[in-house]
């Protein structure tokens, strides 16, 4: 769940919005971009505004506020994933284009990525000519997220590789406990590491995905890269792997811990009707692999 804060500090009422109607420059937008969508951003003061501030990407300090709304903002998505915003903050004011930011963007070093800067147009400019712009920007924005992407894997793994040497004593044993570097238990050092398995649970698939779509015959005949392109399959299984202990792990995290307090008492409820009408339920499979 979000929680949205506005400029004081305070949170945000989380009421439900709809997207608004298209207005007349958004529509004739849209038929300057087939293949993409093209959807007006809610623009109610709380909630509405905070959530398109978050969704900007490199934007830096921004006209707008959770009071104060923008004129128009269009949230536009390409046919390869391209996100990016439109935003014209007053009838008169420039149209602003710029990236915004993926949903399951992950941490990343900011050196490592070059998000492309904010194209500003004159406010009374065609359509078409915004639409030109909005495609030449696309692909800058899908390199900002793909070295995003980078970025976090190759910390993760450079993670994993300190962690992998790091010392962690023997239950029992007295020695190494407390010094620079080391875990006071194995248990400390795969809590230490499990993030950054997630991190590449969450990116490799897009990684590998890229990458294949990115090479050419001449890179899988070079010698240089084309045993590895080859071996990708190995990457893919692992994983796999990862995803299958880690989906293992949640369910029975679930079944231990037992569901939210809100929804105890409906589902303790359930379970009994159920009960008395057909008996014990069935142990799901899934489940019962995990524990064991």
């Amino acid at each position: 769940m979000r929680v949205y804060f506005d400029e004081q500090g305070r949170a945000l009422p989380d009421r439900p919005h709809r997207p608004g109607p298209l207005p007349p420059f958004g529509a004739e937008l849209a038929e300057h971009l087939p293949g993409w969508t093209v959807q007006a951003g809610p623009l109610n003061p709380g909630r509405d505004l905070a959530e398109l501030r978050s969704q900007t990407w490199g934007w830096g300090r921004l006209p707008w506020d959770t009071v104060s709304a923008p004129h128009i903002a269009l949230a536009l998505t390409g046919p390869d994933g391209e996100r990016l915003l439109t935003v014209k903050t007053g009838i008169d004011a420039p149209i602003v284009l710029g990236a915004a930011k993926p949903d399951d963007l992950p941490d990343y070093d900011p050196r490592a990525v070059q998000v492309p800067a904010l194209v500003a147009l004159p406010s009374d400019v065609p359509p078409a000519t915004v639409a030109a712009e909005e495609t030449s920007l696309g692909p800058h924005c899908l390199q900002a997220v793909w070295e995003a992407r980078t970025s976090a894997a190759t910390h993760a793994v450079e993670a994993l590789r300190r962690l992998g040497s790091a010392y962690a004593p023997a239950p029992g044993s007295p020695w190494g406990r407390g010094e620079i570097g080391s875990f006071d238990s194995p248990e400390d050092r795969n809590r230490a590491a499990w993030p950054h398995f997630e991190t590449l649970i969450d990116q490799g698939p897009y990684l590998v995905a890229g990458i294949r779509v990115a090479a050419t015959i001449e890179d899988r005949l070079d010698p240089a890269v084309g045993p590895d392109l080859r071996r990708l399959y190995v990457t893919e299984t692992a994983l796999d792997r990862l995803r299958e202990l880690r989906d293992g792990w949640r369910d029975a995290a679930a079944c231990i811990i037992g569901p939210p307090p809100k929804l105890t008492r409906y589902g303790s409820a359930r379970r009994t009707c159920a009960t008395k009408r057909h008996g014990p339920p069935a142990p799901n499979s899934r489940t019962a692999r995990s524990l064991r």
